[in-house]
């Protein structure tokens, strides 16, 4: 009795534990296309928001690009946290985001730039990197078993640092003019101070590599004169000597390269006053 009856329970529970694996499994296979759809929607709408406003108002493309693939980089570990089963799903819609976003900018709005079929694969695989690289980072995380909040609080780290980008594009923008490049035409006159009084003749130079110090190693590349090595780039500035006749004084100018970026001019002579040019009122505001 009892080994028929054993048998016979064996049978009916093996049934029903069938079933309900059937039911859940089913379900599981409903369920991953959906997850999959809601993991690439949100990634779409956070790359496209980051991308958004990242200096695309300002039209400072590339300026503080540092804080907005830090962003992405968060936003792919949080999605990838949240969507485990979509990792790469969430990863390939943030990568997706910024496409979008440029070619309604650009494609839709702005059909005369002649130049986005080539910018527009540019921006695509500048933007993919960080997501993939994101989604395997929060892979390692997950086999740490960190808590499930830590993805969450990277998603919203990422939209607040999105939120803020237009902030810390300027506040970069306002240190750049009024302390990096003021600082580096101080470093170049007292440079030339240093090298004038070395001088018989007590002339100044022109070649910025003949500058004692680490300013004549701060990268200066030929301007004009091939021969001549007195021109600095530093981000969107470019610095540059004007030496009088025969040396006997100088002049050191830093202008905007980018004719995007209303930036003051500003120059320094061998007085050792800085001398800055306001920004006209109307700046012309073109790509």
């Amino acid at each position: 009795m009892k080994i028929p009856c054993g048998a016979a329970g064996g049978l009916v529970a093996g049934r029903l534990r069938g079933l309900v694996g059937t039911r859940e499994e089913k379900q599981r296979i409903v369920a991953a296309p959906y997850n999959k759809a809601v993991a690439f929607t949100c990634g779409l709408v956070v790359g496209a928001f980051l991308f958004q406003r990242f200096g695309f108002d300002t039209k400072r493309v590339l300026y503080g690009w540092e804080w907005y693939l830090g962003a992405v980089l968060l936003a792919g570990i949080g999605l990838a946290g949240i969507f485990t089963q979509a990792r790469l799903t969430s990863a390939i819609g943030l990568g997706l985001g910024p496409t979008l976003v440029f070619c309604i900018e650009v494609v839709v709005l702005h059909p005369a730039e002649s130049m986005w079929p080539i910018v527009l694969p540019m921006v695509f695989l500048f933007s993919l990197p960080a997501p993939i690289i994101g989604s395997g980072i929060s892979q390692l995380l997950t086999r740490i078993r960190f808590h499930r909040a830590v993805y969450f609080v990277a998603l919203t780290t990422a939209l607040v640092i999105g939120a803020l980008l237009p902030n810390i594009q300027k506040a970069l923008h306002q240190r750049l003019e009024t302390k990096t490049v003021p600082g580096i035409l101080r470093q170049i006159y007292d440079a030339e101070l240093i090298y004038r009084g070395r001088q018989p003749d007590g002339n100044f130079a022109c070649d910025g590599t003949l500058l004692p110090g680490a300013v004549g190693k701060l990268g200066w590349t030929p301007g004009i004169d091939p021969k001549i090595k007195n021109t600095l780039v530093v981000q969107y500035y470019t610095i540059s000597f004007d030496c009088g006749i025969k040396s006997t004084g100088f002049r050191v100018s830093a202008l905007s390269n980018e004719g995007y970026i209303p930036a003051p001019p500003m120059w320094m002579d061998e007085g050792g006053k800085l001398v800055v040019v306001p920004i006209p009122p109307k700046w012309p505001n073109t790509h």
